[in-house]
């Protein structure tokens, strides 16, 4: 009876390696598609898909980055508001508003996913040969999304891919 349920619990592991290797094939291949309907070239849309992917299921969070146009803003509106305002309730009303904006800037968290999604092309372009060049240092068909699949799933491999586009995210100034 034990060694029944051993050989159920070998034959049963295999199948589900099997769906969760389509898995992500499909899933990488889903990417691919969606990224190159917007204009990227076959290489380009798998290694996009590939971040895509690898940062969904990281659900890795960043900041946006603080000091922005906006902020320059916010502060020149509440120095005018100094300036000009004799009545206290409107600029406590500015003050108010600002503050509030200010701490939501400050605190408000993005995940990794949504980053790359907001990239402009020309930023993209560089994470995507970063990550061409890991590719070919691992020895890995970039043109393959079965071998890209199968890589994904190498732990040492999924983490230097999250760590490429980590220090890409961080490179480029966490601008969101």
């Amino acid at each position: 009876l034990d060694s029944d349920r051993k050989m159920s619990e070998c034959s049963n592991s295999e199948p589900e390696k099997m769906i969760q290797m389509s898995m992500t094939e499909e899933a990488l291949e889903k990417q691919f598609r969606i990224f190159a309907k917007t204009g990227w070239n076959s290489n380009g849309s798998r290694m996009l898909a590939m971040a895509s992917i690898v940062s969904k299921e990281s659900r890795k969070k960043i900041k946006k980055k603080f000091a922005d146009f906006d902020i320059f803003l916010v502060f020149v509106v509440v120095s005018f508001a100094i300036k000009f305002l004799t009545n206290m309730v409107p600029f406590l009303i500015i003050c108010a508003l600002s503050m509030s904006y200010v701490v939501k800037k400050y605190f408000t968290k993005f995940y990794l996913d949504v980053a790359l999604e907001v990239l402009k092309a020309d930023t993209q372009k560089v994470l995507v040969l970063k990550l061409m060049d890991l590719c070919e240092i691992k020895n890995i068909d970039p043109e393959s999304i079965k071998e890209l699949a199968e890589n994904l799933k190498d732990k040492v491999f999924y983490d230097k891919v999250l760590e490429i586009i980590v220090s890409f995210i961080n490179e480029v100034g966490k601008s969101v």
